[in-house]
């Protein structure tokens, strides 16, 4: 029986951009704390993933790859998130190359990483489903909102928003502007329960202060 070797990649491929990213964005954060290589290092060790000076070294020179496990040692000695390591530093306009083929502004790229809004696709039409199964996935800290059950039960108000967000797309109004259009709603109903809410402990105080007066 004939067994076949299983080539792993090596670590000393060069990095993409965003592994390139990373490296800039562990030296320049390093620095900032004013950590050394070694106190780095001693701190990757005590969360269960040590480097030494030489592989630092490489990976801040970009000459050796950071795997998902040292992303997340580095994002906590560094007191960062992953995402802080893997993206720029600022949320603007500037492209940022994600792969070789791919590359959005960083405030897009920001609010697709942090689950907030679904990255544009290259082409094609904005696909309103497609937007809403993204957040449900992608924010589970928030809750999925809608079940099944529930999109079934309220699929006779919600099919004209989806087919009218549809035709917007179909129009050529920008995906990113049909995500503001229904983020702003979102936010004008949360200011309008916060509003309700604190009209609502306004008009108690006023109760409970007659009843006082009233004794």
């Amino acid at each position: 029986m004939r067994i076949q070797s299983v080539v792993m990649p090596s670590r000393d491929i060069p990095p993409g951009p965003t592994g390139q990213r990373v490296a800039e964005n562990v030296a320049a954060l390093r620095t900032d704390r004013g950590y050394t290589k070694t106190e780095l290092g001693r701190l990757l060790a005590g969360l269960g993933r040590p480097m030494t000076l030489d592989v630092l070294a490489k990976l801040e020179g970009q000459q050796r790859r950071v795997d998902p496990d040292d992303l997340v040692a580095l994002a906590l000695a560094l007191r960062v998130t992953p995402n802080r390591l893997l993206l720029p530093g600022k949320a603007e306009d500037t492209e940022v190359q994600l792969t070789p083929a791919r590359a959005a502004s960083g405030r897009d790229v920001w609010t697709w990483a942090s689950g907030e809004k679904l990255l544009a696709p290259n082409d094609g039409p904005f696909v309103v489903e497609h937007h809403s199964r993204f957040l449900s996935e992608n924010r589970p800290h928030r809750g999925r909102g809608f079940t099944m059950n529930q999109e079934d039960e309220h699929e006779h108000v919600l099919r004209p928003i989806r087919e009218a967000l549809q035709q917007a797309s179909d129009a050529g109004v920008p995906p990113t502007a049909l995500v503001d259009c229904v983020e702003s709603f979102n936010r004008l109903q949360s200011l309008t329960a916060t509003v309700r809410a604190h009209i609502a402990a306004l008009q108690h105080q006023d109760t409970e202060e007659d009843d006082d007066g009233q004794r």
